[in-house]
């Protein structure tokens, strides 16, 4: 959300003249009369304004060495190899408006930033050129004045984790709790086993190897064709298309499917796009219910039912852990929440609705239930922005390579083609290096923040997520 000072200002040059003139404004000169760049106003407004000075000294010396970089390397006609003509020469030979303009754009760049970084002020977004008054200079040799705007930061409070108090529950599991658990392990769990039956016929759940090469128009794609590509159908990791016409399937078949890639697909060259994938099945891998105390053992490696019951058991305290991580979390939120208070930015709501309105198609944005959760999603982004700068937090190459792989459900290949567009896609890119971030600054502030040890049965846990999972529901 925050923007870096050292940004680059957004190029948006005009050649008009800046309007409502200050009496005030003048250039600033150093102890030998040269003039320097001066900073002459700054207006405390919502969007504030800048008004800078660029000397014509500073233009000058800035154009020249732009045109000596031009011309070094360069064979001119006249001169030997290596030879830089004067500078009157080189700049009736390359000086234009858009060498001008670029100096000027960088000075002003360069400027502002000093004034932000000075100044300690964060800013929304790049600044914007609003105006650059280049006539004066151009027809009298004098200095130039620009306008920029910027919105800054609101003063974002600090969290101090000391006046946080959470709840830590720590789940006692029963022999009755551990039986109920391996009664619904048999119930509902399942693991995949090979399948020999050339006959049998792909199935929901199942999970298929196939080599497969998708064209559009006659023509392959790039990242359209694999080899053994492995899919778990009902998944959707793959357009909905493929997988569909997958189902029944058999081994060593071959089959043609049309797909249509819709108008959401990632890769903006397949958006919308008709295509043909060419599939052969390389093998299949079948639901297998764990439903008898001999799968069980044979699944988990074990060689007698209590070595089954001790890693069950140590399964069910990993997930009360994982449990009451998320119930401390949301507890934080809301202690978090009703302890800072500050003006949040109307851009990032904006942003946060149209996100809003992608994943939940249909949702009234406006309506006051859900601008009051997006507005909370904005809080709590801004203020654990301010933390994680300040606790100097950020998301590494190898972070988000663990995080496409998460996405993909392990299928390293997927992955890869998917990091490869991902890297291509600079907003995207950038939303998923900041759930990375807010996913580290949280883990810190549980790190960080008192707890108090409070002791549940296993089922008081278990009931206590689902609760909070209906609640949820409720708040869709």
């Amino acid at each position: 959300m925050e923007k870096d000072n050292s940004t680059e200002i957004q190029e948006n040059v005009t050649q008009e003249s800046v309007t409502q003139e200050n009496e005030n404004l003048e250039s600033v000169e150093n102890g030998s009369g040269a003039k320097q760049d001066a900073i002459l106003e700054n207006k405390q407004v919502q969007i504030e304004t800048l008004e800078v000075m660029l000397s014509n000294n500073n233009i000058e010396t800035a154009v020249n060495e732009t045109l000596k970089e031009k011309a070094k390397g360069t064979v001119i006609p006249g001169f030997r190899k290596g030879s830089v003509p004067s500078l009157a020469i080189l700049k009736k030979m390359y000086y234009n408006d858009e060498i001008l303009n670029k100096v000027i754009v960088h000075l002003l760049s360069q400027k502002v930033n000093q004034h932000l970084d000075e100044n300690k002020i964060k800013v929304v977004d790049s600044p914007r050129i609003v105006k650059i008054d280049i006539e004066n200079y151009k027809n009298n040799n004098g200095d130039v004045k620009c306008v920029v705007e910027y919105e800054p930061m609101p003063n974002v409070p600090y969290i101090n984790c000391e006046d946080l108090l959470l709840h830590e529950y720590n789940a006692e599991i029963s022999e009755e709790d551990l039986d109920s658990n391996l009664k619904e392990i048999m119930e509902k769990d399942y693991r995949h086993i090979k399948v020999d039956d050339k006959e049998y016929a792909l199935q929901e759940g199942d999970i298929v190897f196939i080599d497969c090469e998708g064209k559009v128009d006659g023509k392959t794609f790039k990242g359209g064709t694999a080899n053994n590509f492995r899919i778990e159908i009902g998944k959707k990791t793959v357009i909905p298309d493929l997988e569909n016409g997958l189902i029944g399937i058999k081994i060593d078949e071959e089959r043609n499917i049309d797909v249509n890639f819709g108008d959401e697909y990632h890769e903006p060259s397949l958006k919308g796009k008709d295509a043909v994938f060419w599939v052969k099945v390389l093998s299949i891998e079948k639901k297998d219910p764990l439903d008898s105390m001999e799968k069980l053992k044979e699944y988990f490696s074990c060689k007698d039912d209590a070595e089954v019951k001790e890693k069950i058991k140590g399964f069910m305290g990993n997930k009360a852990k994982d449990i009451s991580k998320v119930l401390m979390k949301e507890e934080m939120i809301k202690k978090i929440d009703e302890t800072y208070n500050f003006d949040i930015i109307e851009s990032f709501v904006k942003r946060e609705k149209a996100i809003y309105k992608q994943q939940f198609k249909g949702v009234d944005v406006e309506s006051e239930k859900v601008d009051k959760e997006i507005r909370k999603r904005v809080k709590m982004g801004m203020l654990f922005l301010e933390y994680g700068s300040k606790n100097t937090v950020d998301a590494n190459d190898q972070d988000i390579a663990n995080k496409v792989l998460a996405m993909s459900n392990g299928n390293i290949e997927y992955a890869k083609k998917l990091i490869e567009l991902i890297r291509k896609d600079n907003n995207t890119f950038a939303n998923i290096k900041a759930e990375i971030i807010e996913q580290k600054v949280s883990d810190l502030l549980l790190n960080n923040i008192k707890k108090e040890e409070t002791k549940v049965s296993y089922n008081e846990l278990i009931e206590m997520i689902k609760k909070n999972e209906v609640q949820d529901d409720g708040n869709e």
